[in-house]
């Protein structure tokens, strides 16, 4: 039974595949309990990977139904479905994650009388069919996942109050040996041999092929090796994932390069290595495995645009041009020869990832934000 002075609310997102908004998504309600004044629940319209994590943090996932923009009687199908959500559990504020769920869903969230947030995990103001949904309903609150992501909002939506907030984000334990040792002697990796690590979804943005070819640069160095972890989950991403796989033995650094796939340990994986790169060719909004291998004790070499300008510094990592293949080799060289310069950067990382995004202080700051706003909304707050 709620308490007096709860706030309950309810996330909405698309729960067909898992990124950086569902990790977002997943840490929240595991950390709910920093923020007793408000309850969480969620809903998906896919049932899928997000969902059954979600489930694990014992929070309440409601499924909404299958969307497809393309057919519009599947959003009106699920619009009636989330219309009796909202009818028999009487949220305060429902929370849409991106515009993609917040376009469907928008005109049923104003009637229910509940207030409406948006929050955005990327820049938007380009057009296109899911913003054209977006902006027919103004919300009543903007919460962006970092500065970069808002900027030019204002042209997006004029006049719609917003705030930044940066992902919650769990922070690996402090580094063990044992798991350290028992990672790197699974994948064949001797002590003295530097370990690569990139993370992500399979999609050409993230600078996979920009990687590649710095190191094959570093090919005659034998003191590396390099682990690509995650797997593609749509058919346009095992294409770019062939293409990289194919440009490493191109290259000749395949027996280096090693596609390990969905690991469901990545705080093994980062303890076990030595460097994080993520060298994109276009902006990442904001950078949640950045942020993961900050707390890892990981030297983090990035692009320097968007979402990374904001978490790295030159005390915890290195910032190149964006997808530049001949900044980023030069960088690798020296984190690879250099192990006090890693050890240096890792150090002061631990400390900017707390600073940034500790998950129990960003779940209270969200409550205090959304609290703040439920005071002055004329919505129906109970």
């Amino acid at each position: 039974m709620t308490e007096p002075g709860t706030l309950r609310v309810l996330q909405i997102g698309s729960g067909n595949l898992f990124g950086g908004i569902e990790v977002c998504q997943r840490t929240l309600a595991a950390h709910r309990d920093a923020a007793p004044d408000v309850e969480q629940e969620y809903a998906y319209c896919f049932e899928g990977k997000p969902a059954e994590e979600l489930r694990r943090t014992a929070v309440p996932v409601h499924i909404l139904g299958e969307i497809r923009y393309s057919r519009p009687w599947t959003i009106l199908a699920a619009r009636r479905a989330l219309a009796r959500l909202l009818r028999q559990r009487r949220y305060d504020i429902v929370i849409c994650h991106e515009v993609w769920a917040y376009g469907a869903f928008a005109p049923t969230i104003r009637n229910s009388g509940c207030m409406s947030v948006l929050w955005i995990h990327d820049r938007h103001g380009a057009g296109g069919t899911l913003e054209f949904f977006a902006r027919r309903t103004l919300p009543d609150f903007v919460i962006a996942n970092s500065h970069w992501s808002l900027e030019n909002f204002d042209q997006f939506m004029p006049g719609v109050e917003h705030r930044v907030l940066y992902c919650p984000v769990e922070l690996d334990p402090p580094r063990d040996e044992a798991t350290r040792r028992s990672m790197r002697e699974t994948m064949s990796v001797p002590p003295d041999v530097t370990v690569i690590v990139q993370v992500g979804r399979w999609e050409p943005h993230k600078g996979h092929l920009a990687h590649i070819e710095a190191l094959a640069s570093l090919r005659d160095n034998p003191k590396w090796v390099c682990w690509q972890v995650g797997a593609p989950q749509r058919g346009t991403e095992q294409e770019y994932f062939e293409r990289v796989r194919g440009r490493a033995e191109e290259l000749g650094v395949s027996d280096r390069v090693r596609f390990m796939g969905w690991q469901s340990d990545l705080a093994a994986i980062r303890a076990a290595a030595d460097v994080y790169c993520q060298p994109n060719i276009s902006p990442e909004p904001f950078g949640l495995t950045v942020v993961e291998a900050l707390s890892a004790g990981l030297p983090v070499i990035a692009s320097a645009e968007a979402g990374p300008l904001e978490i790295v510094t030159p005390e915890c990592g290195i910032l190149v041009a964006p997808g530049s293949a001949s900044e980023l080799a030069p960088a690798l060289q020296r984190l690879v020869a250099d192990p006090r310069e890693r050890i240096r950067l890792g150090v002061n990382g631990l400390g900017r990832a707390r600073q940034l995004c500790d998950p129990d202080q960003q779940v209270r700051s969200l409550s205090k934000l959304l609290r703040s706003r439920a005071l002055t909304s004329k919505r129906r707050i109970t």
